[in-house]
Formats: structure tokens, sequence, C-alpha cells
């Protein structure tokens, strides 16, 4: 089966909802999650990455009760969770992205368990960021225009 892992900006314009004068990401977002599902295709995101939406998510929507707010992230976690095979980070991982030309870590980290996990496409909203990726990687909006799945 096709493998499909998204970088974590992909899966923050889901949870946020987050929009630009330019694109609706959310609905973007959306409609990629929709498609990788409805086309069988399996979806995979790095336990980091949630563990990013989780931090981001709780400051972003400070002034509720944070017993609430906590409880409804994790809901919303728990939800996306059914959708998703998650990939840990191997020491393997962290080492390759260490020592990589990659200019930022994270995405580093992102790639080399990527890697690991045979992925065949990667998503995300920084395609300039992944140029010394040799696994092939799109936009959402690219994902959803192309012709092979």
């Amino acid at each position: 089966m096709t493998k499909v892992f998204l970088d974590t900006n992909v899966i923050l314009d889901f949870f946020l909802k987050r929009k630009s004068d330019k694109s609706d990401h959310y609905r973007v977002a959306l409609n990629l999650i929709n498609y990788c599902i409805s086309a069988n295709l399996l979806l995979y995101v790095s336990i980091l990455s949630l563990k990013d939406v989780y931090y981001i998510s709780a400051k972003i929507t400070k002034g509720q009760n944070e017993i609430v707010r906590q409880n409804h992230i994790k809901q919303k976690i728990n939800d996306f969770l059914r959708l998703i095979n998650l990939t840990i980070t191997t020491d393997k991982a962290f080492y390759n992205a260490m020592n990589s030309d990659f200019k930022d870590f994270e995405d580093a980290l992102q790639y080399f368990t990527a890697r690991e996990n045979d992925i065949n496409f990667m998503i995300t909203g920084n395609k300039k960021d992944f140029i010394l990726s040799e696994i092939p990687v799109y936009s959402p909006k690219e994902f959803l225009n192309l012709p092979i799945v």
C-alpha cells in the first residue's frame, strides 16, 4: 500500500483551521486527509508532530478553562489517531538528522523518520525545506492534483 507522510505544518493547518490571504489551508488539509482515506492510502504522522500540535494548540487557545482546553485538544488528537499511523523517531533517525545537510533539524528528523518507515510520499507546506529528500515531496495541493493514486 502507498504510504503518505504528513509534515507537522499540514497537521497544524488541519487542527488549527489555518487560513491565509492566498489559501484556506484547513480546507486543503481536510481535503487531503479525506482523499487519502478514500483512496486507501496509509497516512503516517510522526509522534513528535502530535506533541507539537498539542503544545501549539494549548498555547493558542488560552483563555479557556485549562482542563476543558486540554480535554478538547486530547479528544481532537484521539479522533485523529483513528485515521493515521504513528511513526517513532529512532536513535538512528536522530543521529542521521544531526549529521545531515538539512538546514532545519526538525525537518531532518521528519525526513529520516519517514525514510525509516519506507514512506512513498511526503506532504508539506514547506517543500523548499526538503530539497535534499530522496522521497518525493509535494505540497497538499500538488498531491491532490497528482494522477498517481
